[in-house]
């Protein structure tokens, strides 16, 4: 696995454990009607968390697992700034450098 498909997989670890901790992953899984939500971020059946841990994680996963491009660009930090609530600072962090990875490559300075 290249460095960077490494560094976006630890980051999706990362933000998984960051919101067990946080007691926001969520035990329930969304209805298929939920999960089909053509909105953005799914904001008309599910709550943000809901959309980290439903959609965006898995596709990610997926994506990796399955050798495919990832997106050439992501803004999810922002979205998630509005969103959630302060006490979510460290996932949105998190999600500000998932965003780096993705867009600039993991390269920094560039």
């Amino acid at each position: 696995m290249k460095n960077r498909e490494w560094q976006i997989k630890r980051q999706l670890a990362l933000i998984e454990e960051q919101m067990r901790i946080m007691g926001i992953w969520s035990a329930d899984m969304p209805t298929p009607e939920q999960l089909s939500s053509g909105a953005p971020f799914s904001c008309d059946t599910l709550s943000f968390e809901q959309w980290i841990q439903f959609i965006l994680l898995p596709r990610l996963r997926f994506i990796l697992e399955n050798g495919q491009a990832l997106p050439s660009a992501m803004a999810v930090a922002p979205a998630a700034e509005i969103y959630l609530t302060a006490e979510c600072m460290p996932i949105i962090a998190l999600l500000k450098e998932l965003d780096r990875l993705i867009t600039f490559g993991g390269v920094v300075n560039e």
